[in-house]
Formats: structure tokens, C-alpha cells, sequence
């Protein structure tokens, strides 16, 4: 399985890169179809990442985008 993993905040000022892969999940996958993305962070802007998440993952029916929210203790993906 192919991985792409996005750590930051998930704030106004510096969640752009979450927004822009959710925008291009899509082609991504189709590229790769055993893609998954993961994004680690919490934030202001968590919540509109995590809606664009869930219905990414409704049109493939899978967890295309996986939302791991905030963490202190490394990540397990």
C-alpha cells in the first residue's frame, strides 16, 4: 500500500496542504489504487478537512483519507 502521510496544525494559517490533497485524492487514486492518505493534526480547520474526508471516502467506499486528529505520541501509520 502506497501512503501519503500530512503532519501539521490544522489551522487556517497552515492547513492548505490538507485541503489541496483532499482536492486531488481523487486523481491520486485513480493513479494509485492502493493509495491512502493520512493526515495528522488538530485544529480550527479540522473539522471542514474531516467532512471533505468522509465524503471522499463515500465515493470510493473506502478509507481513501484517513483522519488521524491531534497526537502527541507517534503516529501508528
Amino acid at each position: 500500500m502506497k501512503k501519503i502521510i500530512f503532519v501539521s496544525r490544522l489551522d487556517a494559517d497552515c492547513s492548505l496542504g490538507a485541503h489541496l490533497l483532499c482536492e486531488i485524492s481523487l486523481k491520486l487514486a485513480k493513479i494509485y489504487p492502493d493509495l491512502q492518505i493520512v493526515i495528522v493534526g488538530g485544529g480550527g480547520e479540522y473539522e471542514k478537512i474531516h467532512l471533505k474526508a468522509q465524503k471522499i471516502n463515500a465515493v470510493f467506499s473506502r478509507e481513501l483519507i484517513v483522519m488521524v486528529g491531534e497526537t502527541q505520541s507517534p503516529c501508528k501509520y
